[in-house]
């Protein structure tokens, strides 16, 4: 509510997935993600585009994902989450796919947590599954 609030989005959510900077970044995964505000990888408002991907020790920015190197040959994906105490009244759901077509939490996955400060922390889940010809991997977030 605070960010709709002080974004000037409708209060009821109708405009958490719309993309006014053109940059096909919805409103409610620039909040998400930290991507709003005066800092390395934000832009000052929603208007504005910013894509940018989070850098390794960065504390904004789109999920990176990553290839380890053999023998493990297993997908790594790193992302900003709001820390549960800020209430950030979203969810952050990790999946991984072999097909783009069916999407699954995989339960075995390993799961690092770096806080960065009182509102934000990086997540970087490491996946368990071998990576076979086609591996994929991707953040749901969704509004409370």
């Amino acid at each position: 509510e605070n960010f709709r609030s002080t974004s000037a989005l409708a209060s009821n959510g109708s405009q958490d997935l719309l993309t006014p900077a053109g940059d096909d970044v919805a409103n409610l995964l620039k909040y998400a993600f930290n991507m709003i505000g005066a800092g390395a990888g934000q832009a000052s408002t929603l208007a504005t585009p910013n894509a940018a991907t989070l850098a390794p020790a960065g504390s904004a920015g789109l999920p990176y994902v990553s290839l380890l190197p053999a023998p493990s040959s297993t997908l790594q994906i790193t992302y900003l989450r709001r820390k549960a105490s800020a209430s950030p009244g979203i969810t952050y759901v990790v999946e991984f796919s072999d097909t783009l077509a069916s999407w699954t939490i995989n339960g075995s996955a390993s799961e690092s947590v770096t806080s960065i400060d009182a509102t934000f922390e990086r997540v970087t889940v490491t996946d368990s599954a071998p990576t076979s010809a086609k591996r994929f991997a991707r953040i749901r977030v969704n509004a409370l």
